[in-house]
């Protein structure tokens, strides 16, 4: 079956918000605490494209529709972001 039609560009915004992510930690301080919370947050965080990039090439809508629910979504305490989301992952 032929991709999906998408009118949102997916694909290219996925990758563009693993790079501000990658960028993101890469700025964060390297502490006993953090290392593994950045790293799991890069990990989750890269995986999203990756995840809709299979279900996108999925054989039928109904192929999609499961492939699609085991993209994780990115949630981030406020206590660990200091507040919130930095402004450059939220403008994409």
């Amino acid at each position: 079956m032929t991709e999906f039609s998408n009118n949102y560009d997916l694909e290219e915004r996925t990758a563009v918000f693993s790079e501000r992510l990658i960028d993101f930690y890469k700025k964060c301080p390297k502490t006993v605490i953090t290392i593994p919370l950045i790293d799991q947050g890069i990990r989750s965080g890269t995986s999203i494209g990756a995840n809709y990039r299979e279900a996108n090439g999925a054989s039928s809508k109904k192929d999609f529709c499961n492939k699609i629910f085991i993209i994780p979504y990115l949630k981030l305490p406020a206590s660990a972001g200091r507040g919130s989301l930095p402004k450059i992952l939220l403008s994409i």
